[in-house]
Parts: C-alpha cells; sequence; structure tokens
C-alpha cells in the first residue's frame, strides 16, 4: 500500500509518466483544503488569511 502510494509515484515522477503523481498530489491537497475548509472551522475556526495562504500553495 504504501509502496504504491509514494514510491511507485515517485519513480514515475522521474520516468516518462509523472502526471499521475502531479494528478494524485493536486487530489490530495484539494481533500486537504476541503477538509482544512470545511470539516476543521466546525471544531475549532481558522484565521482566513491562513486559509488563503494554503490555498495558494497549492495552486
Amino acid at each position: 500500500m504504501l509502496r504504491s502510494v509514494l514510491i511507485e509515484p515517485a519513480l514515475e515522477l522521474f520516468g516518462q509518466k509523472p502526471n499521475r503523481f502531479l494528478h494524485v498530489t493536486k487530489r490530495l491537497s484539494e481533500y486537504a483544503f476541503v477538509v482544512l475548509t470545511k470539516v476543521v472551522p466546525r471544531v475549532k475556526p481558522l484565521p482566513v488569511l491562513f486559509i488563503k495562504d494554503w490555498e495558494r500553495l497549492f495552486r
């Protein structure tokens, strides 16, 4: 599991198929962004500035 998630995409990044790794990274960052903006504020509100920085980081 860990190999397929980390190592193989990393090999693809340096091989001929980097798009899949970048796509997975983008999906993970989108998921993390949704968690931070939708789930976390219900538990503990985050500063808007931090959320904006996070969004810019993953663009």
